[in-house]
């Protein structure tokens, strides 16, 4: 389609601006299907500043969505850390809780364990306990040297070896002894819960105090006894109150006398309960009464007639008796009552001899009594029943 000049007509080139005739400026005319491939090509040409404003929008919203992530992370980092703190206090005052309860149980269990070994030294003196944790030391080897069978006879052969001197005990200080025989010796130390026993040989045996008294308080008499004569230093001294009995018999140790079946028979019956001078004293005053005794304490003995053991009986029914078989080296007793037996004791030769040749008249007096007694107990008994 040609152009021409709106004012003079002359034909016009296509795009013209301007009228080459008379110059007239030419204003552009744009059909309607050029200026919708115009819009076209602009919305075209915008494509890309929305592409690029779309692209900002994304990025900020990443930039938002990481602040507040990073916002909500450090939300839950200072609950976590704040927790963390409160834990930490927590188990802070825990340990230190636990640790105080901790102190107290050791202290209490340390006071627990001072007035156990207190109160278990109120009841026994350094000896005992000394001879207590010597006896636990050797009890094997009395097993096999003199096969005993429990406690009581180890206590019996300690105590005789003692009194023997067989067994010989030095007190080294207040809590340190050393004990000798013919195989050796050991030191002994008392400590305030236990005893500590060694050897020449090296061999060290520690005995807690609670298992010692377990074992030996039924023995603690005995083993009284034996501390008597630790502490006089002679094995054949009597008691303190008695000094002439011990002056005499110091003087009779010079010699080997020995005792017949009965008096060894009355010395043995003597030792079954205190010092031989108190049984001496209860005894005598029970004969003393003669006819007049109580039934329950009428006393009789010695020799069986109808059989090789000898007696003492401790009623008039004779229904109580000591019963003594006489061997080499002891003299073995057992109760009987009731038609049972109790159990057998065994009384070194040696240490009766030793413990009542300075009240050898003494034995003779008894012996006397209790035959005088046999010789009337008929007589006693028509009393009794008021004939």
């Amino acid at each position: 389609m040609k152009n021409f000049c709106p004012k003079c007509g002359n034909s016009l080139k296509p795009n013209a601006k301007f009228c080459p005739k008379c110059g007239t400026k030419i204003e552009s005319k744009v059909s309607p299907r050029q200026n919708m491939t115009e819009q076209v090509v602009q919305q075209v040409s915008k494509k890309p500043k929305k592409f690029k404003n779309y692209k900002a929008f994304i990025i900020a919203m990443a930039i938002i969505i990481v602040a507040i992530a990073g916002g909500f992370g450090f939300v839950i980092y200072q609950k976590n850390s704040q927790a963390s703190k409160a834990t930490s206090v927590l188990t802070h005052k825990s340990n230190k809780a636990n640790a105080k309860k901790t102190n107290n149980a050791a202290q209490n269990a340390d006071q627990s364990d001072n007035q156990s070994a207190s109160q278990n030294d109120s009841n026994y003196s350094t000896d005992e306990w000394m001879l207590m944790g010597y006896m636990a030391y050797a009890h094997d080897n009395y097993v096999e040297s003199r096969h005993i069978s429990g406690t009581s006879d180890l206590v019996e052969d300690v105590g005789e070896d003692i009194a023997n001197s067989d067994l010989k005990v030095d007190r080294n200080s207040d809590t340190s002894y050393t004990l000798t025989n013919k195989f050796g010796s050991v030191d002994v130390d008392v400590d305030s819960n236990d005893v500590k026993v060694k050897a020449d040989n090296g061999d060290e045996v520690t005995t807690d105090k609670d298992k010692l008294e377990d074992t030996f308080s039924s023995y603690k008499g005995q083993i009284q006894k034996m501390t008597s004569y630790i502490k006089n230093g002679d094995s054949d001294s009597k008691e303190d109150n008695n000094s002439d009995a011990a002056k005499s018999d110091k003087k009779s140790n010079d010699s080997d006398e020995e005792f017949s079946n009965e008096e060894y028979v009355v010395a043995a019956f003597l030792s079954a309960k205190g010092t031989p001078q108190e049984e001496i004293n209860r005894v005598e005053k029970l004969l003393a009464q003669k006819l007049d005794a109580p039934n329950d304490d009428y006393l009789t003995g010695v020799k069986n007639p109808s059989d090789n053991y000898y007696y003492v009986a401790f009623n008039a029914s004779t229904s109580q008796y000591e019963r003594y078989t006489i061997e080499d080296k002891y003299v073995i007793g057992q109760p009987y009552g009731g038609g049972v037996s109790g159990q057998k004791k065994k009384y070194d030769k040696k240490t009766l001899v030793n413990n009542f040749k300075s009240y050898k008249a003494d034995l003779d007096k008894i012996l006397a009594g209790f035959k005088y007694n046999n010789a009337h107990l008929d007589d006693f008994n028509d009393k009794v029943r008021g004939e």
